[in-house]
């Protein structure tokens, strides 16, 4: 059953994420993290399909570092892929690289159809991850690989900090990263590995508190007013304290749809 999405990453909310993570990238990391996500699989000549392809810089990164033949790339929102399919044309990447807008819910791809199920932070945006890993498996070939970076809670206790980050404007989903594993397992994939990263991530917030404070606020004020400046600095610094407190960590997940199965 698919349900109603409610447009969060407006034209203006994707212009502060790439001022601050790069232009083409809505979460952070830039190319190489996502080279990390990927790291050790053979992308050359594959079908991907990238889930949540944001504003395209991971999918550009994925065939002009990786080789990858095809990849479909889809979201649930119009202003991100609008964003997407001009940075794609202006690089020259639409032979490529297909966008496709999508509804919340089972894909919309047949069995077998893809060699590569790649995502970067945007599974958080999804509530039944059992479910979602589940359609992964299915749109996989045989043998073909999950590649995705998630942002995992703690099984300690919510914070106040936690709580009001997760009471902001986005729609976040988030489990412990310590069930990832499990959830996999259940979904039949082979080979699973998990992996926390959650003191990289704390490095990178720090970078971008030193951005914000050096030039980011006043270049994000001039744009869209000091009160937008303002709740984006806010947030930051408040991703930094739950960071910090372990509350709030990314992590890589992997998983291979077992050989021989149709399905």
């Amino acid at each position: 059953m698919t349900e109603e999405h409610e447009i969060e990453y407006t034209p203006a909310f994707i212009r502060q994420l790439e001022l601050l993570w790069g232009e083409g990238f809505l979460s952070p990391g830039g190319p190489e993290e996502v080279d990390e996500i990927v790291r050790g699989l053979n992308l050359a000549d594959k079908h991907v399909l990238d889930v949540g392809i944001g504003a395209a810089g991971p999918a550009m990164q994925l065939v002009e570092a990786h080789d990858a033949g095809h990849i479909t790339g889809i979201d649930v929102e119009e202003p991100v892929l609008q964003r997407a399919a001009g940075r794609i044309t202006e690089r020259g990447f639409a032979d490529r690289i297909s966008t496709k807008l999508v509804m919340p819910g089972p894909l919309p791809f047949d069995d077998n159809s893809f060699d590569v199920v790649f995502s970067k932070d945007s599974v958080i945006h999804i509530p039944d991850k059992p479910a979602f890993y589940s359609e992964c498996r299915r749109v996989l070939k045989s043998g073909g690989w999950l590649a995705v970076s998630d942002w995992f809670g703690s099984e300690s206790p919510i914070t106040d900090e936690m709580q009001r980050y997760i009471d902001g404007p986005l729609d976040f989903k988030m489990a412990p990263i310590t069930h990832s594993r499990a959830v996999l397992e259940a979904c039949n994939f082979e080979n699973v590995e998990v992996n926390d990263r959650n003191a990289w991530f704390v490095t990178q917030i720090e970078r971008e508190l030193e951005w914000i404070d050096r030039e980011g606020y006043d270049l994000i004020a001039s744009e869209q007013g000091k009160e937008v400046a303002d709740v984006f600095n806010t947030r930051t610094r408040l991703r930094y304290t739950v960071a910090s407190q372990g509350q709030l960590r990314p992590g890589h997940l992997r998983g291979q749809k077992p050989k021989d199965t149709a399905a």
